[in-house]
């Protein structure tokens, strides 16, 4: 662990990892299936209920409900990102910490701009042609760009916004990132809530209709997001890694890791979706054998989102820590000195190590 440099890294007052994690993870929880919200119900969903219309009231009504409960919980969860943001302050009461952080840093500048944008996505979503699409276009069009545009102020305040070199490329490859994992990971969540349990009370035949024509549209729309993932994921990879080192002995490498052995899970899990569940309802399978298969997917789309929770508390840790990069650079400017025959052993560090100001830290083991 590096020598902490005074105005180089936190400062007194700091407020403590696990709440750091924790805001950034659920501000993360909410945000996502609110981005998702139009993009995957006008492309994925709406397009194949047409053959049970006279069945899909309950649909409609159930994506309204969930497009409430995705405002509320991203409204929340930013409201709890803001709280543990104003935990660093050192200085002030409570309350006085909070109303400096929104009126005098940059963050708070930032967190007024993404809950406007929040708000103003919740209330596009609620004038928008859920069924008669195109008797709103505009209202839907206005819901792509917002939903889009709700990224931006999490991508200022990212490590991406820190860059000193391509620092508005850096920012828009993590914007890009973060919507297409929204409408990626909201996509499943909107699967989980809505769809499955309407089409669930329709009969089988019906409701194997409609599932084979709808899962192929998401296969569709998820690969898409997967490759924008993959293409910005490795670029963000090299920007705040970039080596083995820092990805095998540093905080936030270790993360990575975390998150990417939840990702292969995940995308086991998809596969069977894919290459097996799927397959088998376009197969025009039995009346008897639909429900057995729906139940499965159920299963195995219940358990992506599991997971996928889990994924998101490793971003939140990753985009609370120091990246990789830093941190092992600046282990290179310091000097360790081991005394390994005291007792009990401890090590001396100093940084940056040279001639001038140097600031020290004694480890005892």
């Amino acid at each position: 662990m590096p020598v902490v440099i005074p105005g180089s890294a936190t400062e007194t007052g700091d407020a403590p990892q696990w709440a750091k994690t924790a805001s950034r993870w659920v501000a993360l929880l909410g945000v996502a299936p609110l981005i998702a919200a139009w993009p995957v119900w006008s492309t994925v969903i709406r397009p194949e209920l047409g053959p049970v219309r006279a069945d899909a009231a309950p649909i409609v009504r159930g994506m309204r409900r969930f497009v409430i409960g995705a405002t509320i919980l991203a409204i929340a969860g930013s409201v709890f990102a803001l709280a543990v943001q104003a935990w660093t302050l050192p200085e002030g009461t409570y309350f006085e910490k909070i109303v400096n952080t929104l009126g005098q840093t940059r963050y708070g500048h930032l967190w007024l701009l993404r809950i406007g944008l929040i708000v103003v996505l919740g209330l596009v979503l609620a004038a928008c042609g859920w069924w008669f699409m195109r008797r709103r276009q505009v209202e839907g069009g206005i819901a792509w760009i917002v939903a889009a545009a709700v990224a931006l102020p999490f991508s200022l305040i990212a490590h991406a916004s820190a860059q000193t070199s391509g620092r508005t490329f850096a920012i828009a490859a993590d914007a890009a990132h973060l919507v297409a994992s929204s409408i990626w990971a909201g996509g499943i969540a909107i699967l989980v809530a809505v769809p499955l349990p309407g089409l669930w009370r329709l009969a089988p035949e019906r409701r194997g209709l409609v599932l084979r024509r709808l899962l192929p549209r998401f296969s569709t729309l998820a690969l898409i997001c997967m490759a924008v993932i993959g293409v910005t994921g490795f670029y963000a990879g090299w920007l705040h890694v970039g080596n083995w080192t820092a990805l095998t002995t540093t905080p936030y490498g270790r993360a990575l890791m975390v998150k990417l052995g939840l990702l292969v899970v995940i995308l086991a899990l998809a596969s069977i979706n894919l290459l097996v569940i799927t397959r088998h309802l376009g197969a025009r399978v039995r009346d008897d054998a639909v429900p057995v298969w729906t139940r499965r997917l159920r299963w195995t789309v219940t358990g992506e989102l599991i997971v996928i929770v889990l994924l998101l508390a490793a971003v939140g840790q990753m985009t609370s820590l120091q990246p990789a990069r830093d941190v092992v650079a600046e282990e290179s400017r310091q000097i360790a000195i081991d005394f390994d025959e005291a007792s009990p052993s401890s090590t001396l560090l100093l940084a940056p190590g040279v001639a001038g100001l140097n600031h020290f830290r004694l480890e005892v083991d």
